[in-house]
């Protein structure tokens, strides 16, 4: 009778709201020890370091027990500012034990911000290599924020010597590191990333060549958005990126054949052929895909491609770009009028690039 107590007890935490949870926590001690679990497992731990500088007796371990007992996602949200840059002799240490003590990582999102102390940085990477069970990391730019590509240059080689295999990855932009990185398995789930051109094209070549079929068989999200040099916007008409989609690399894609996510970049000098060729592609040979959007090329530095209003001039370029993709794609579904599955893919990329659109007037506020 007890075990089925238990069992009910946890059913019915599985099916409740966390507030609720934590509500069940604190009826008794029973329900505590039953429920706990389960709360520490489904709550994000919130990691906001402006409060802990002004209190670091905040990172106390004991506090956060259930947490390090059962946590699986660690969120970070804020790095702190310029006003605490130097904070480091107070909040070192304890920073450094409360990240080590949860061991039962799976997920991590980190949002990196333009005034994120950078010593913190090696605190977390260092605490990082200690989460044996990790899984999915996201180190996602915020909008305003400029992002040094070789921040993490260090850690992939780590990773791989570890035999961290990420199965989830959100990267600002790949580095040769991190395509070693994932050279070195095969079982990637998800990946997103913005890639810049380098100067030889050799790291979109590698990538579409090597670690995309590598990842074939598993990969079920792709997001790639591609980025141009600031410094071709001048007069000069910017090339074509290797990022975006065309015909030397779509035989690439066109393998994902378990893809269901797929986020892609468009040819700007050729919105309407590289439309063409992308709602081809997916037709064809992605028969698991349903969430789908074809990106406009934003310029660097810039994290979405598809800003509504900007006085910035390489904003309102960027969107004029995306403007370009979404004529192609009216064009597209207005000469494959009556097919259902284009129909569905326009829908889906309409709404996915609203959600796009909402999200970066919201940062950029």
């Amino acid at each position: 009778m007890p075990a089925l107590c238990a069992d009910v007890l946890l059913l019915i935490s599985d099916q409740i709201s966390p507030t609720d949870r934590a509500s069940l926590r604190a009826a008794c001690k029973a329900f505590d020890l039953i429920v706990s679990p389960s709360f520490f497992q489904s709550t994000p731990i919130i990691l906001d370091l402006p409060p802990i500088l002004d209190n670091p007796a905040h990172l106390d371990v004991e506090s956060y027990s259930g947490w390090s007992q059962f946590g699986q996602h660690l969120v970070i949200r804020c790095l702190g500012g310029y006003e605490w840059e130097n904070a480091f002799d107070g909040i070192n240490t304890p920073l450094s034990q409360f990240l080590t003590s949860l061991k039962e990582l799976h997920s991590i999102h980190w949002t990196i911000h333009e005034d994120d102390l950078e010593w913190t940085y090696p605190i977390i990477q260092g605490a990082l290599l200690s989460f044996t069970k990790l899984r999915s990391l996201s180190l996602a730019r915020h909008a305003k924020a400029r992002y040094d590509p070789h921040a993490f240059t260090e850690l992939w080689p780590v990773l791989s010597e570890r035999g961290m295999h990420l199965t989830s990855l959100e990267v600002p932009t790949p580095d040769t590191a991190l395509l070693d990185y994932l050279a070195s398995y095969s079982t990637l789930e998800s990946l997103t990333f913005s890639a810049a051109e380098d100067k030889r094209n050799v790291l979109a070549d590698r990538f579409f060549a090597d670690i995309l079929p590598r990842h074939a068989g598993t990969l079920s999200s792709l997001i790639c958005s591609a980025k141009l040099p600031i410094r071709q916007y001048r007069q000069i008409p910017a090339p074509n990126s290797n990022w975006a989609l065309s015909a030397r690399n779509a035989a690439a894609i066109s393998s994902l054949t378990n893809l269901k996510t797929l986020e892609m970049t468009v040819p700007h000098r050729d919105p309407v052929n590289g439309v063409s060729l992308l709602m081809s592609t997916v037709t064809t040979h992605l028969p698991s895909l349903r969430e789908f959007a074809a990106l406009g090329s934003a310029y660097r530095y810039q994290r979405f491609s598809c800003v509504i209003v900007s006085d910035d001039p390489h904003r309102g370029k960027t969107f004029r770009h995306q403007r370009a993709v979404e004529a192609a794609m009216r064009n597209y579904a207005s000469v494959n009028e009556g097919d259902p599955e284009v129909t569905r893919l326009v829908e889906s990329h309409r709404a996915r690039i609203a959600v796009r659109r909402k999200t970066s007037l919201t940062e950029m506020k």
